[in-house]
């Protein structure tokens, strides 16, 4: 589904995978070009301060997570998917929610059955949230590159999949960015042994078991893949 382009300095867009499904992109560079020209990724972490003027626009909550981290690139990163979630929230929901962190580091809408996952890669951030107070929703982004420790990586990431190694890394990263957003579904991360979670081109299998409630989108911009996992847990 073609990206609806949104005036906030020009660098949201919206995809809707699905009518109960809404996401949000940000392109980061955007945010670093508009509050933080000339300071590179690498520099070291920035006085909260100077987000100041770009939380207030952007209406995001600068917590005690945000002012652990050591460099300015996690920084923005950050950022950038709060920035994401509260356009989102305005645009979807009528108004700006308030996100806190569950204990296993997962983001959630405060006083609300809503769910909602963040994700970012490369040059942009990523929020989504599912409209039904059922559904589980994980989103997960990747830029498609050619990665070097390819069979090492695959090793990991698929021991289920003896045919993985004849993918195209665009095909890989279409399935990487699609297991990790199962993972955030089914509230494990990477706790979870990799090779339990199987996708088959209609379904997942999960522990040998077909997951027929969940389902799943996945879109191409600018080099990156974005993927979209959403549904009720049997």
């Amino acid at each position: 589904m073609a990206a609806e382009l949104i005036p906030i300095q020009g660098s949201a867009a919206f995809y809707t995978p699905d009518e109960s499904v809404q996401g949000c992109v940000l392109r980061i560079a955007s945010l670093i070009d508009r509050y933080f020209p000339g300071i590179a990724a690498e520099t070291k972490a920035l006085a909260p301060d100077a987000f100041k003027a770009a939380a207030a626009e952007w209406q995001v909550d600068l917590d005690s997570r945000f002012e652990g981290f050591k460099s300015f690139k996690r920084q923005i990163e950050w950022f950038s998917g709060r920035a994401a979630f509260s356009v989102l929230s305005r645009r979807t929901l009528g108004s700006l929610h308030t996100l806190g962190v569950s204990d296993g580091g997962a983001p959630f809408i405060q006083d609300s059955p809503l769910q909602v996952s963040i994700t970012h890669a490369g040059d942009y951030a990523a929020a989504a949230i599912s409209l039904d107070p059922s559904w589980r929703i994980g989103i997960d982004m990747e830029r498609i590159r050619n990665f070097p420790g390819r069979e090492s990586f695959l090793k990991v990431a698929f021991p289920e999949d003896d045919t993985i190694g004849t993918k195209s890394d665009e095909e890989i990263m279409e399935l990487w960015t699609l297991k990790e957003a199962f993972l955030k579904i089914i509230r494990k991360g990477f706790a979870e042994n990799l090779g339990q979670v199987k996708i088959l081109p209609e379904r997942f299998i999960y522990r040998g078991r077909p997951i027929e409630t969940i389902r799943r989108r996945t879109e191409r911009f600018d080099g990156h893949i974005l993927s979209f996992v959403y549904g009720e847990m049997e």
